[in-house]
């Protein structure tokens, strides 16, 4: 679940299991408590306690569901978050998070089309959702379908100008879509990121692509910044450290880029596999 709604999962929780059972509600809470210190295994093992007590509330199988695909590089919880996310539309339909979620899972899962009917739904449901626009862009990007995904993200800059995030997925398709084509002519591309990056000036991820396209552009110099600078974002930035490596040794500082590429490795079990450039950086022009 995108982290900008992670307050609002919370009250709508708490909300929920405050109407019933006291021992619901506490289990309900130290759940939450958990799910903010990274503790998921541990707090979906406080969700089944209070989905024990009361299993009608769609946003207490939400909070599961998303601490269940939270635990990393574990098939089986991504099929249980899956059940719950099915389970929290069942009992609330319109539930656009539950959409969202169950297509991030299947996406992860490599379920594509999947995943595009999920994204689809939660636009049915609501028509101004920038980050379902963006969401289902990606996937139209993986499917080859560039020109689709363009015009989602074009939809989500027309409902919101300030959406950074649909000129960063914007800019990923058209570095795709150009290495797809063979025209390798990054300028848009580029336009797209510093464009994401001038609205959100701390989005490591489109720093982290501004780094690759400036090395395939053969600017090895901006592509070393523009990773340094996703690093001091995000110091726990694995493609970030891989990619400097592989370009310190290309130009001969071995030293650094040995360093960078243990630094990466070291950092391997805790990347998130289903990260927007993790998916579509060994496609295409790589």
């Amino acid at each position: 679940m995108n982290k900008l709604f992670l307050p609002l999962v919370i009250c709508v929780v708490l909300t929920a299991c405050a109407s019933k059972k006291d021992k619901a509600t506490v289990y309900c809470e130290q759940g939450l408590v958990l799910d903010s210190l990274k503790d998921y295994k541990g707090a979906v093992a406080k969700y089944d306690s209070a989905i024990a007590i009361n299993d009608s509330l769609a946003a207490l199988y939400l909070a599961r569901g998303v601490a269940e695909a939270s635990i990393i590089n574990s098939l089986e919880n991504k099929q249980k978050a899956m059940a719950d996310f099915s389970n929290a539309i069942a009992l609330k339909r319109g539930n656009t998070a539950a959409y969202i979620d169950k297509g991030n899972v299947e996406k992860a899962l490599q379920q594509y089309e999947d995943a595009y009917d999920d994204y689809s739904m939660a636009i049915q449901v609501d028509h101004f959702c920038t980050e379902a626009y963006c969401k289902r862009a990606f996937i139209n990007c993986l499917l080859k379908k560039f020109e689709d995904g363009i015009t989602d993200c074009n939809k989500a800059i027309e409902i919101n100008p300030h959406y950074s995030e649909a000129f960063y997925y914007r800019g990923l398709i058209e570095v795709q879509m150009e290495c797809y084509n063979k025209t390798l002519d990054f300028d848009a591309a580029e336009a797209d990121y510093n464009k994401a990056m001038s609205i959100k000036p701390n989005y490591a991820e489109a720093y982290l692509s501004m780094g690759f396209l400036k090395s395939l552009k053969g600017d090895n110099a901006g592509a070393i910044n523009a990773l340094t600078r996703a690093i001091e974002i995000k110091p726990d930035m694995m493609s970030a450290y891989a990619e400097r490596g592989v370009i310190y040794s290309k130009i001969g500082d071995k030293e650094r880029g040995d360093s960078d590429i243990k630094r990466s490795i070291a950092l391997f079990p805790n990347m998130d596999t289903t990260g927007a450039v993790g998916e579509l950086i060994k496609t295409g022009c790589r």
